[in-house]
């Protein structure tokens, strides 16, 4: 094999292998779902520089605040007469600072919240530690979601989701810039999607590559694998889009992390060093390696995203439909170029003739 197309090879792998080894960003990163939080009003109003929004479907309340104004979260309310401490306070110069003692902080790590180990005493000064520096932060709030695996029962005709407050709203109270704050908010079960059209475009990709190949052999010309690496390699170009405009959606520290977009990339990378080889002329066994990793890097990567096809709401700033479309896409061109390899692997390309240049295959046939 070339040291040029080796050495893409191995970045491919290399890349693959991080990707799958990283861990995420958050240690509960925001998922597929059919619950979507928002908030429906702020009272007071809150001054211009500062919102908060729910973001992750219902996964995270994310609080940003710009220089100049300061901001305290309280910790939950425990009742009994306990004194309520704060939980985060977010400083003039935009510093964010959470209380290591509050109860929030115990158990806000995870969506379904966690051991809260031993409460600090009523009273007990706070232990702060500097989370972010930009006046920007996100937290599992488990006063804004389903706190349970199972689906909720408690629901009205809107699919509002019954989380205690006056007409089953949410609330969250602040302080803002000295002032009490509270933000009220709903909770919604949404009907999720049938995954079947999704399944059926998949499937449908992955019968038309088939048919191209078999054509083509009845056709006596082969298999078009340098077609079907540029197919592959432009839907793993797709695929790391659709990654990345998901990882570069998350909140600070609340994202699933680099993994899903590395893995992608991997692919796109495999498939074109595929597409340099055949172009080139090089042996069937360079062009069948890197379509085999580039096929299993685009499986790997549509399945562990199978769950965008059949919920809501999903984690990114991108079209839904977009993203579970190239989800369904990449599925089918992996299973489609998968059957294709087991099924006629490339054969050899005809050696250049000395001194004379090698015409350039065609994109439509070997």
């Amino acid at each position: 094999m070339p040291r040029p197309l080796a050495l893409a090879l191995v970045l491919a792998v290399a890349a693959s292998l991080v990707g799958l080894g990283a861990t995420p960003a958050a240690a509960d990163p925001a998922r597929p779902t059919d619950f979507r939080s928002r908030v429906l009003e702020v009272r007071p109003p809150l001054p211009r520089g500062v919102s908060l929004t729910v973001v992750g479907g219902d996964a995270f309340l994310e609080l940003r605040v710009r220089r100049g104004h300061t901001v305290v979260v309280p910790d939950y309310d425990q009742g009994r007469g306990a004194v309520v401490a704060p939980y985060l306070r977010v400083r003039a110069d935009g510093v964010v600072e959470r209380n290591e003692r509050s109860l929030a902080a115990q158990v806000n790590e995870g969506r379904y919240g966690g051991s809260a180990g031993r409460p600090a005493p009523s009273g007990a000064p706070p232990r702060w530690r500097v989370v972010a520096r930009d006046g920007r932060y996100a937290w599992h709030d488990h006063r804004i979601h389903w706190m349970l695996r199972d689906r909720p029962t408690a629901v009205d005709e809107r699919g509002r989701v019954d989380l205690g407050g006056e007409d089953g709203t949410w609330e969250i109270p602040l302080i803002v810039d000295g002032a009490a704050t509270t933000a009220r908010g709903e909770l919604v079960l949404l009907d999720p999607p049938s995954p079947l059209p999704w399944v059926a475009l998949g499937g449908a990709v992955a019968l038309g590559l088939l048919a191209l190949g078999v054509l083509a052999e009845r056709r006596g010309v082969g298999v078009p694998y340098l077609a079907v690496a540029l197919v592959v390699t432009g839907t793993g170009l797709g695929a790391t889009a659709v990654a990345a405009a998901a990882w570069r959606s998350a909140a600070p520290t609340t994202g699933p992390g680099p993994a899903s977009t590395l893995l992608a990339a991997a692919g796109a990378l495999a498939g074109l060093v595929a597409v340099l080889a055949r172009w080139q002329g090089r042996g069937p066994r360079v062009v069948t390696v890197a379509l085999a990793a580039a096929v299993a890097l685009l499986g790997s990567w549509s399945w562990s995203r199978r769950t965008v096809l059949d919920h809501a709401v999903l984690p990114t700033t991108a079209p839904f439909v977009v993203d579970r479309a190239v989800t369904a896409v990449a599925a089918g061109v992996a299973l489609g170029a998968a059957a294709l390899l087991v099924w006629r692997p490339p054969p050899p390309a005809g050696p250049a003739r000395a001194g004379r240049r090698q015409p350039e295959p065609s994109i439509w046939a070997d």
